[in-house]
């Protein structure tokens, strides 16, 4: 992905005016440390959220409090020192998030969850800008 990443953004630099491009190169990018460690089900959570495969966590709170999820998974995000798994929480009916370092165990059943109104990525972010007054860029 960081190959891919880094010949996409010099084909974008090609391309854009020289004053835009004079910006580009200035923008500061940070990425993770070394000393990094990337989640145990990183990896089976992307592969759930491209298939829309159903997913069981054994999850730990913040609280230390144990819990169990079922739900669709629906996007990961990395906010600089944690990824994060949004997706729509069958025991609550709502959306939740959740740390994927603080996953225990994960099961990825076979079922596919549907494409339906109200419980997509997009309904979320939705969701945020109504709720919470959280702009998000639409993709």
């Amino acid at each position: 992905l960081a190959q891919a990443a880094t010949a996409a953004l010099a084909k974008i630099h090609n391309v854009l005016p020289e004053r835009l491009r004079r910006e580009a190169q200035q923008a500061q990018l940070f990425v993770p440390s070394p000393q990094y460690r990337r989640p145990q089900h990183l990896s089976e959570l992307r592969r759930a959220v491209r298939q829309r495969r159903i997913v069981r966590l054994d999850y730990r709170r913040a609280d230390g409090e144990a819990s169990v999820r079922a739900l669709w998974p629906l996007g990961l995000f990395f906010w600089g020192q944690n990824w994060t798994l949004v997706g729509w929480c069958l025991l609550r009916g709502d959306f939740r998030h959740f740390r994927v370092d603080r996953i225990d165990r994960l099961t990825v059943s076979d079922e596919r969850y549907p494409e339906q109104q109200g419980r997509r990525l997009d309904d979320f972010f939705a969701a945020l800008e109504r709720d919470e007054g959280i702009r998000v860029p639409r993709r």
